[in-house]
């Protein structure tokens, strides 16, 4: 919610952070879906933002969260 209100204010830097601190807790205690879901909203932000290595990186690490989770 935080994420999206800071992206529609343009404010791209915040959405970043708000979305990788929902990450952290979903790693914690959060459902799976919810994970993969913040972590593909991440990667999207980052592929707009110019950040296609990045982008990378967070889904990488999303599915493997997620995996670690079902198991």
């Amino acid at each position: 919610m935080h994420a999206l209100l800071s992206q529609d204010a343009g404010d791209l830097d915040a959405a970043e952070r708000h979305l990788r601190a929902a990450i952290v807790i979903h790693r914690r205690t959060g459902p799976r879906r919810e994970l993969a879901q913040l972590s593909l909203d991440l990667a999207d932000l980052l592929t707009a933002m110019r950040r296609p290595d990045d982008a990378l990186t967070v889904l990488a690490d999303g599915l493997a969260a997620v995996d670690d989770q079902a198991g």
